[in-house]
């Protein structure tokens, strides 16, 4: 997993670094959450969470933490299509080859 502070780096403005840092410390652990509840058997959830703060930093200027209900269920819609994303690329990652 690509550590915060890489990404945090990675955004322009202070603005957007402190907007990223607030979103991934509150909203951490429903991430971790639905992801785990997924993929957790898979001990995939960090992946999964990797790629749902990639989303994040992309998507940054759409998300307005002030408004909870919408981020929250931003999040929970991110994080469960990245899950199930996870789960279709390994399963085709493990199909036999004929």
């Amino acid at each position: 997993m690509i550590p915060i502070s890489f990404l945090l780096c990675s955004l322009e403005t202070e603005e957007e670094r402190d907007k990223l840092s607030e979103i991934y410390e509150r909203y951490l652990p429903l991430m971790t959450y639905f992801a785990e509840a997924i993929v957790g058997k898979y001990n995939a959830e960090e992946d999964v969470v990797h790629d749902m703060v990639i989303q994040l930093v992309r998507n940054l200027d759409k998300i307005d933490p002030d408004n909870d209900v919408k981020t929250r269920e931003y999040i929970r819609k991110v994080t469960i299509s990245r899950s199930v994303d996870w789960l279709r690329r390994e399963s085709t990652a493990w199909r036999p080859r004929t």
